[in-house]
């Protein structure tokens, strides 16, 4: 799917999302970047089965930055990895402390699931996170305006599949091309740091979405 998006813009390959720019954009949120030729890319990361360090090797390779969305729990038990991101120049993002299920938390709740996974990693590794993404991508416009009023700026995706099913992974030739024939300018794309299929696509999407005129942001 296009995430949020579902129509298309043939002439542009963009999803249309005015609706939510129209409803939602004054909270400092991004659902897609202004048309450019210009691409991001995005991780979630929850669990870590071995295919983040690939990942960044990847990223290094190519030199593209990425922004990886973290939860409390993985900034714990991986350390090695956290501080690779931030040695090799990605961004670290807020994914709540708990990969919490956003519309339901009451303001209190939403603060202090940002800000202890914000205060543990700005503690341990001295970063300080300003990127949020809503776990699943459900939000409310109460948490969007919370995660404003904390000097957040909240990042949904105009691309993602369904790539986060650890034990049954997409075939690897088909989600290539389906991740390349997709691009469009100010992309979002959002891929599983878990999923065995990202990491093993990754060097030839990366490719072939500049071969098609496109760089990463």
């Amino acid at each position: 799917s296009y995430g949020i998006g579902t129509a298309v813009d043939k002439k542009t390959n963009r999803p249309v999302v005015n609706y939510y720019i129209d409803n939602y954009g004054d909270y400092a949120v991004d659902f897609i970047q202004p048309e450019s030729q210009y691409v991001w890319l995005t991780f979630n990361e929850i669990t870590e089965y071995g295919t983040t360090s690939k990942i960044l090797d990847t990223l290094k390779a190519k030199n593209v930055k990425a922004v990886f969305f973290i939860t409390l729990s993985y900034a714990k038990n991986n350390p090695a990895l956290v501080e690779r991101m931030i040695d090799e120049g990605h961004v670290l993002g807020n994914y709540t402390a708990n990969c919490a299920k956003v519309p339901e938390l009451s303001v209190k709740d939403l603060t202090n699931e940002l800000d202890s996974l914000y205060n543990y990693v700005y503690q341990t590794y001295g970063y300080e996170m300003y990127l949020f993404r809503t776990p699943s991508g459900n939000f409310s416009e109460r948490a969007l305006a919370v995660a404003q009023s904390k000097g957040y700026r909240t990042v949904f995706w105009s691309f993602n599949y369904v790539d986060w099913n650890t034990a049954a992974q997409p075939d690897v030739t088909t989600s290539l091309e389906n991740a390349v024939n997709k691009v469009h300018g100010g992309a979002i794309y959002l891929l599983s740091g878990s999923s065995t299929t990202n990491q093993k696509m990754l060097p030839d999407m990366i490719d072939g979405i500049r071969a098609k005129g496109y760089e990463f942001a």
